[in-house]
């Protein structure tokens, strides 16, 4: 007794790609929405930068859990984009 079935093609693997990628592009896309740099003034320089989230620009914040579940994705992104989290000294400015 043989079965004639059809090995799954490109478009299945094509959805389960996707499907499997999109969690992840949300995440990102989220953090990368709510995350803004804000400089942190301490004492003496140099100044911590530390991600401000907020939904397009409002005036009020996310709660402070938001920190937490963007943690990874900060990290992440401190890694990739250095410069924009790097300490800021304002006597060495350009």
């Amino acid at each position: 007794m043989t079965t004639d079935r059809k090995k799954p093609g490109v478009a299945l693997w094509a959805t389960v790609g996707l499907v499997a990628l999109l969690p992840v592009i949300l995440y990102a896309g989220a953090y990368l929405y709510t995350a803004t740099p804000i400089v942190y003034a301490t004492s003496p320089p140099p100044w911590d930068i530390l991600p401000h989230y907020s939904l397009g620009g409002r005036r009020s914040t996310l709660p402070s859990w938001w920190e937490a579940a963007f943690l990874p994705a900060h990290w992440l992104d401190r890694k990739i984009r250095s410069d924009v989290w790097a300490p800021y000294d304002p006597h060495y400015a350009p």
